[in-house]
């Protein structure tokens, strides 16, 4: 940042008088001043490019349906823990903790360096898909989609809990970026 000119009593009176003027209505408001390129980093993207850009890497995960969490949540609040906390509440059957056998991650399709970047992006997409669409259908098949989400099951611990894995293409592609290098 620029070093200020020195003023005199007199012109920063004259100053603050304009200003006051100015926060009263009296005189229109100055227009802002040029920024020049010397002042510091000019940011040419737009504030919603940079919100859009920041959304883009947020993390997504698969949410349990609102009636589950709502069952979930009066459970919660009306339902009183035994003391002391029976040991199959601390350490849970290993068939609740255990998690289907056959999921993966998804792997970056093979890319050619005559490929287009859209062309690439594409293909990434249609893979991801196609993974995303598999291990929901693993997963729904694991919780046992057809159990009722009631408060009998909840409490008999038959209900398991969701499995929270990455929805967000952005933060795949940045992990297959961390392992390129």
């Amino acid at each position: 940042m620029p070093r200020r000119k020195p003023l005199s009593a007199k012109e920063r009176k004259a100053q603050l008088q304009e200003k006051r003027a100015i926060k009263r209505g009296e005189l229109p408001p100055k227009p802002p001043p040029p920024k020049s390129k010397q002042q510091g980093h000019i940011n040419h993207a737009a504030p919603d490019d940079n919100v859009q850009a920041a959304r883009k890497l947020q993390s997504a995960f698969m949410k349990p349906s609102p009636s589950f969490l709502d069952l979930s949540k009066h459970i919660a609040a009306t339902v009183a823990l035994q003391r002391p906390i029976p040991h199959e509440y601390i350490y849970p059957p290993s068939d609740l903790l255990s998690a289907p056998d056959d999921l993966d991650c998804p792997h970056r399709p093979r890319w050619r360096y005559v490929m287009t970047k859209k062309e690439v992006e594409v293909n990434e997409e249609r893979q991801f898909d196609v993974w995303l669409s598999a291990t929901k259908s693993k997963i729904e098949a694991w919780r046992g989609a057809d159990l009722e989400s009631t408060e009998e099951h909840i409490l008999s611990r038959k209900i398991k809990p969701p499995s929270y894995f990455e929805l967000n293409l952005e933060v795949w592609r940045q992990l297959w970026a961390m392992f390129a290098m």
